[in-house]
């Protein structure tokens, strides 16, 4: 965080928290934070590149269960040690490899899941229940990267998921986005982009969302051809408004299924309703006649182009290891995706090489945004969970409800995006370990059971953590149980509170 973050993230605790109960924690819990973010040492400093530094003792091993998974676990953790670093990244980029019959089993609790578009169309939506297939899917999300196995690629499913960002909460995106998250997104997250750029072109969520589905030869709507260059491929200044106009003519016609047909939701070219003129697309020639094929032509200049490759390369790279990515590296990624022709396992294992996570380790530490930020919590901690659709009303509260960004570049990955919420971050984990976070508890003898007073601080960094927090931040939650009194359950769950809002368990 910035010190104008920080700064502003006191400011509002000071004036909101006066008393034990307002966050969970009183007093002490403010000093803690105004100790541990001002500096004081281990990876809650904020020096001049932008961010706090992870804890120079973490390895290459420990930086890369950081970044490619959704936090602390001890059997992941146990697991990475045994198998070694390439070996554990061999593993995670080969999911379906990976028995995750526990998780399975929570999904299961989802039939919407693998309904077909039409099925939950006529079983839910037509009946007026389509927030639960929202709902069902938001959960699912939540419960998937907390407890998958196939944490990388769950990792990966959430970077594509917004950059494809298709709000889910525009009518019958309710229905639309289940198919789009599994038979898009999740279906190509690991294969070759070519191959997931093109489903997502002919997904009717995206076609539905972005308008392309009205899109004639009469009545043109660029939005689709915009957005596919601007925001899933070339990037910024790599094409023009001519190239928009064009793109936009050669999608004429590209639509879906409607709910009236057994395949609502299948792809539907409509051949009376596309332009079929001559078009030229980034300097390249199209002739006329091509009906459906004007637009896989756009989408092979759009995937072989090169401003792809260090569009997606970058991308990635800030995702995975660095806001500000080194050009060398971005280069060695952009030189993978060209060599395999869009292989994204190629491109990742640039990004997630030991040599990577050997320069990532001199680099500021990454802010977890809301999303990660309660799934590391739940990954980390035994809670019981009853009910997971809460959560979304939770991560509402924090502003990353997951599929309700309306705008279509995704929810931002940045630490001015989300450090000035740090009060709701705070909120959110005295809320959920004091039980306040409907279908979902803590015990705290789960955790604490024979743990002596004074090794309460560190058996909640052992459990959250891995005992990654900064020095500093343990030695402050533990005077905060070193001045409370005494021990009793209320304490233990402000313990966890602490540890769950400290610096160090904010960023990764």
């Amino acid at each position: 965080m910035s010190s104008e973050e920080i700064s502003s993230s006191h400011s509002l605790v000071d004036s909101t928290l006066t008393r034990r109960g307002a966050l969970g924690v009183g007093l002490g819990g403010i000093a803690l934070f105004s100790a541990a973010c001002s500096g004081g040492g281990g990876s809650s400093g904020a020096p001049s590149g932008g961010g706090p530094v992870p804890p120079t003792a973490q390895s290459e091993l420990e930086l890369l269960l950081a970044r490619a998974t959704y936090g602390h676990d001890a059997a992941t953790h146990a697991r990475a040690v045994d198998l070694g670093y390439e070996a554990w990244l061999e593993e995670q980029l080969s999911p379906d490899t990976i028995a995750d019959g526990a998780c399975d089993a929570l999904l299961a609790a989802f039939p919407t899941l693998t309904l077909s578009s039409k099925q939950n169309y006529d079983q839910y939506y037509a009946q007026g229940n389509a927030a639960r297939i929202a709902l069902e899917l938001r959960a699912a999300t939540m419960l998937r990267a907390a407890f998958s196995k196939r944490q990388l690629f769950e990792r990966v499913v959430e970077f594509w998921s917004d950059h494809f960002n298709v709000d889910q909460s525009d009518s019958l995106q309710n229905v639309l986005k289940t198919q789009d998250d599994r038979d898009v997104v999740r279906a190509h997250a690991l294969g070759k982009f070519p191959d997931l750029l093109r489903a997502s072109a002919r997904g009717a969520a995206m076609s539905f969302y972005l308008g392309n589905y009205r899109n004639t030869a009469t009545a043109p709507n660029e939005n689709y051809g915009r957005e596919i260059m601007e925001l899933h491929s070339l990037g910024v200044g790599n094409y023009s408004e001519s190239d928009v106009k064009a793109v936009a003519r050669c999608f004429t016609g590209w639509s879906f299924q409607q709910t009236n047909s057994p395949a609502f939701g299948a792809f539907q070219f409509d051949p009376a309703r596309h332009d079929d003129s001559a078009k030229v697309v980034l300097g390249h020639a199209i002739p006329a006649g091509g009906g459906v094929n004007d637009g896989e032509i756009v989408l092979d200049l759009l995937v072989n182009h090169p401003a792809t490759a260090q569009f997606l390369a970058r991308k990635m790279c800030r995702w995975f290891l660095s806001y500000e990515p080194s050009t060398s590296l971005v280069d060695a990624v952009a030189a993978a995706y060209t060599q395999t022709g869009g292989d994204i396992k190629a491109m990742l294992r640039v990004v997630l090489a030991k040599s990577s996570m050997t320069w990532a380790l001199t680099q500021p530490a990454k802010m977890k945004r809301p999303f990660h930020l309660a799934a590391s919590i739940l990954r980390s901690t035994p809670f019981t969970i009853t009910d997971a659709t809460s959560l979304s009303t939770e991560l509402g509260r924090m502003g990353h409800e997951t599929f309700l960004w309306p705008s279509p570049n995704g929810y931002p990955d940045s630490s001015s995006a989300w450090g000035l919420g740090m009060l709701m971050r705070w909120t959110f984990a005295s809320r959920l370990f004091a039980g306040d976070v409907a279908g979902v508890a803590f015990d705290p003898a789960s955790v604490f059971a024979n743990v002596p007073a004074v090794e309460l601080a560190r058996r909640a960094d052992v459990i959250l953590s891995g005992s990654r927090l900064s020095p500093t931040e343990v030695v402050a939650i533990q005077a905060y149980v070193d001045g409370a009194g005494g021990v009793d359950a209320a304490l233990q769950r402000d313990v966890m509170a602490l540890a769950a809002s400290s610096p160090s368990f904010q960023t990764y």
